[in-house]
């Protein structure tokens, strides 16, 4: 019995290692688009009515900042309706500095269904960014801001690391079964002949 459960774990084992590897890779990646931490929530801007989310959490100081726009208004019954005809551009600029924006054309966001625009950049320094959308469609146009706390960068990517470990040890434990296996049939066939 106990041998098996020693065949079941040496086999469990690298598969496991296996999938959080993969994850841990992909998680940044799957992360980077569409949603993140809202920052406006029907917000009035002229005849709109904005909702912002930024992602990733926090932004970093030379990775990338993402923003999602969703752009609504209401109709002549007070009914919130998405506007999918709008010019979206995304101002970010380091607090005081107006000179240094960065300025975005967000585009909509394909199957995200009417009214969503996004926009992506890099951003060179940590500190305060005064971040400003402004909106021009059919209806008129409008603008509404926040600012954001950008993080100092990184200097070691935790994720990339992480994953090189749990690749390494994921190959580690799949040698080490083969090597295994390869000890069994060996001394199987010492003990037959």
């Amino acid at each position: 019995m106990r041998q098996y459960w020693i065949d079941v774990c040496s086999r469990a084992v690298p598969v496991a290692l296996l999938a959080l590897t993969m994850f841990a890779v992909t998680a940044g990646v799957s992360g980077a688009h569409g949603g993140g931490t809202p920052q406006l929530s029907d917000v009035e801007a002229g005849p709109f009515r904005l909702f912002v989310w930024t992602s990733p959490e926090p932004w970093r100081a030379g990775g990338e900042a993402h923003v999602t726009v969703a752009v609504t208004s209401l109709d002549a019954a007070g009914q919130t309706i998405p506007v999918d005809d709008a010019d979206v551009a995304i101002e970010l600029a380091p607090a005081g500095a107006p000179e240094r924006a960065i300025v975005l054309a967000a585009t909509p966001v394909a199957g995200a269904g009417a009214g969503f625009y996004e926009g992506d950049t890099s951003l060179s320094q940590d500190g305060a960014w005064d971040v400003s959308v402004k909106v021009a469609a059919a209806a008129g146009t409008g603008d509404a801001g926040f600012v954001y706390q950008v993080m100092p960068g990184s200097q070691i990517n935790w994720l990339l690391w992480l994953g090189g470990a749990l690749a390494v040890l994921a190959v580690v434990g799949y040698l080490g079964t083969r090597t295994k296996k390869a000890a069994a049939g060996y001394t199987q066939r010492a003990v037959q002949e």
